[in-house]
């Protein structure tokens, strides 16, 4: 098989399945777990050795892009719930991570996820932001 045909059905099949509720499970550990599942498969897929370094295979997959659209996902999610009233729930849950910093969160992933990526004022500005704007940065990034 092709690897361009076993990449259309990783992208078609496997990648939705592995992904699903990505946006709500954030950046950390889980994330980083998802990574090396992805790099194990496509190893796997292409028939190159286990040992083999991971930014080949990365390379040969597109990894980085993958990442990529990973986190814009989870930024668009981000912007939905800005969106949203205040009294609606997840709303809520969003604005009681952001105030209890001694606990790990998706809302604390996100912040170094800005923070690492140089978009650090779009997090420290949120609530002054016309909303509009964090979307432009977000498509953007």
């Amino acid at each position: 098989m092709k690897i361009h045909t076993m990449e259309n059905i990783y992208d078609m099949v496997c990648e939705p399945k592995i992904t699903y509720g990505m946006v709500v499970w954030g950046l950390g550990e889980t994330w980083k777990e998802l990574q090396q599942f992805i790099c194990r498969f496509c190893k796997k897929l292409m028939g190159i050795p286990s040992c083999a370094a991971n930014a080949f295979t990365e390379m040969e997959t597109a990894g980085e892009g993958r990442a990529s659209k990973y986190v814009g996902q989870i930024l668009q999610y981000w912007y939905w719930i800005m969106c949203m009233e205040i009294d609606n729930l997840a709303k809520e849950c969003y604005e009681w991570q952001k105030s209890n910093t001694s606990v790990r969160s998706w809302t604390m992933e996100l912040k170094e996820e800005l923070y690492n990526s140089g978009s650090a004022f779009v997090w420290r500005k949120q609530q002054h932001y016309n909303l509009r704007e964090i979307y432009k940065t977000v498509e953007n990034m």
